[in-house]
């Protein structure tokens, strides 16, 4: 996974540095000025504005510990660079933001059970405004690429 470094102490983290609009979740940490990876019970379910200031990463689970669901979808999205939207009844695969609905195309996710952890770890997470939107992360790459190994 990505390692990032405290910009006052020089203390390392690895995770996904969340981007703006990006909701934040329990266990997400931001860059304290005590020098510290610090979580932030109170901002838990506020969304990162863009122009903060403030690092916030989420630190990435370890991937051996998926469910296969999970370690199926996810490979299956990063290997395809598909995107995962959810409608009003269902999550479902879109191969790209420009995909028109069409009914006899309708890739449902069959175990969408899965998808909260893959977001807890930093594998997915919402575009860049367009907040209904996934998209695998560079941390959920590196995850499917190592096992696919």
């Amino acid at each position: 996974m990505i390692e990032h470094i405290h910009p006052r102490s020089g203390a390392a983290i690895r995770g996904m540095l969340l981007p703006p609009m990006t909701k934040l979740l329990p266990g997400d940490r931001y860059d304290s000025h005590g020098g510290n990876w610090e979580e932030h019970p109170m901002l838990e379910g506020c969304v990162i504005h863009p122009g903060c200031q403030t690092l916030w990463v989420r630190p990435s689970g370890d991937p051996s510990t998926l469910p296969e669901e999970g370690k199926g979808l996810l490979c299956y999205l990063a290997g395809h660079n598909f995107l995962l939207t959810e409608d009003s009844w269902h999550w479902k695969v879109i191969p790209s933001l420009h995909w028109k609905h069409d009914g006899r195309m309708d890739w449902a996710v069959q175990d969408p059970d899965c998808i909260p952890d893959l977001i807890a770890r930093g594998f997915l997470l919402p575009l860049p405004g367009d907040p209904e939107v996934y998209e695998v992360t560079e941390a959920g790459h590196v995850a499917a690429k190592a096992m696919l190994q």
